[in-house]
């Protein structure tokens, strides 16, 4: 926390792929990187090479499993939050062993005990099913070369999240070497009236915290919460608080606008998950808040490629993810696809520009929250 924000960004941005520190994860093994992603499944597959970060990332593709494992071999990964992200949880846990898309009972499963070959380890089935604040699930996926976690949140800042922290400080596998994390809807929708400016006290608390926790090694993504749709039935939410308008959907663009800023602040990176959705609805399941298997593959995709672009890793090219997405796998690999899940946006890079009002963001949909050096979409 003493570091200058630039200087904090830049020693968080020059991570590389390179030799892993001399620890055993239990049945996990962990030994030195190759710094390629090559292997029989490919020819034509590029070396990994140590390059600058991008000003803003390329097209993306769609990474096979064989691929995913050598971007994560050997490496400790551990996702926080809501039913949302334990769904990228389950994405991963499945694109690690393979190339095929989650089913829709496996997206509604909750605290079940076994999930392609993960185990729970805490919470779930192994205590009462409910829908309160109190309610936890940590499952654990561990193989040869490859460790994922997953704790259930309910809220972004809590003693609860200061004693998971210290068992990931305290434990045999050391601290984890990619963080993703995010908590919005609970926090905003079942600690009461002073929700809102909890959330934004608890915000600054754990972006606190968690730079004093994590080595600069350590790469911790805040993804924004996804966008939610107009009628939301989702069983966490009480009846009473069940909006029939769009007052949670603004307060999660305005949640995300703060949660994305004080992660940059304290010199974290950021997925803006809610700008690269916002026009996907297709893909929104009924209840309104959860997304269908398809989108949550194309999340995994945009979760990578953040991943390896901050560890230096070029990727291989191929079509990009958008043309998988909207067509299934069987899709041509050289097809030209348009952007992603919207064919009526091109890309173009837009520079930086100074942060503007929380209304403002608020009229503009549509647009991204003011990160400097990215993508946009505009019509």
């Amino acid at each position: 926390m003493d570091l200058p924000r630039q200087r904090r960004l830049k020693k968080r941005r020059s991570r590389l792929v390179g030799p892993e520190r001399d620890q055993q994860l239990g049945n996990c093994p962990r030994k030195s990187n190759s710094h390629r992603i090559v292997g029989e499944q490919s020819e034509d597959l590029p070396h990994v090479k140590e390059r600058p970060r991008p000003r803003a990332l390329g097209v993306m593709v769609h990474l096979q499993a064989s691929e995913v494992q050598q971007l994560l071999h050997n490496k400790f990964v551990v996702i926080l939050g809501d039913s949302v992200q334990r769904a990228v949880y389950k994405d991963l846990v499945l694109l690690l062993q393979k190339d095929c898309l989650l089913t829709t009972n496996q997206l509604k499963a909750k605290g079940e005990e076994t999930f392609e070959k993960d185990e729970l380890v805490d919470g779930g089935q192994m205590g009462p099913m409910h829908n309160g604040i109190q309610y936890r699930e940590v499952r654990q996926f561990c193989d040869d070369h490859h460790l994922v976690r997953f704790y259930f949140l309910t809220r972004v800042y809590s003693p609860y999240l200061e004693a998971i922290l210290q068992e990931l400080q305290s434990s045999e596998h050391g601290l984890p070497d990619v963080i993703i994390m995010n908590s919005c809807l609970w926090d905003l929708s079942r600690y009461g009236p002073g929700s809102w400016w909890s959330y934004l006290k608890n915000l600054e608390s754990v972006f606190g915290l968690l730079g004093q926790v994590l080595p600069e090694s350590c790469l911790l993504v805040w993804n924004t919460a996804m966008p939610v749709g107009k009628q939301i039935t989702a069983g966490f939410l009480q009846h009473k608080q069940q909006p029939g308008d769009d007052s949670l959907r603004a307060r999660v663009i305005e949640a995300n606008f703060y949660s994305s800023t004080e992660a940059k602040k304290h010199g974290f990176d950021v997925l803006d998950l809610h700008f690269h959705f916002r026009h996907a609805e297709q893909h929104l399941q009924r209840d309104g808040v959860h997304w269908d298997e398809r989108a949550h593959r194309h999340l995994s995709q945009l979760l990578l490629a953040h991943v390896a672009d901050a560890w230096g890793v070029e990727l291989p090219r191929r079509a990009r993810v958008a043309t998988w997405i909207r067509e299934g796998p069987g899709a041509a690999a050289g097809d030209a696809a348009g952007p992603v899940l919207s064919p009526r946006y091109v890309f173009f890079l837009r520079p930086a520009f100074p942060v503007g009002s929380v209304l403002l963001q608020l009229f503009l949909f549509r647009c991204p929250l003011p990160y400097p050096d990215r993508i946009c979409l505009r019509r």
